[in-house]
């Protein structure tokens, strides 16, 4: 039995490249290494809480 499946139906299903390839290996190596610069980025700089006034975005606005 064959199953034909078109990626409009499902996107996440199919995905270029393979899964199993060298390729997508790189590429998931890449993401997950930017994603853990970004959380630790977050975390140092405190960019999650909240806007950070300095006293010259304060002057700028007084004008």
């Amino acid at each position: 039995m064959t199953v034909h499946l078109a990626m409009k139906d499902n996107p996440r299903l199919i995905n270029f490249p393979p899964r199993d390839s060298q390729e997508w290996k790189k590429e998931f190596n890449a993401r997950t290494s930017a994603e853990c610069s970004h959380k630790r980025e977050k975390i140092d700089f405190q960019l999650e809480s909240g806007m950070i006034l300095t006293d010259h975005y304060i002057a700028f606005f007084r004008i």
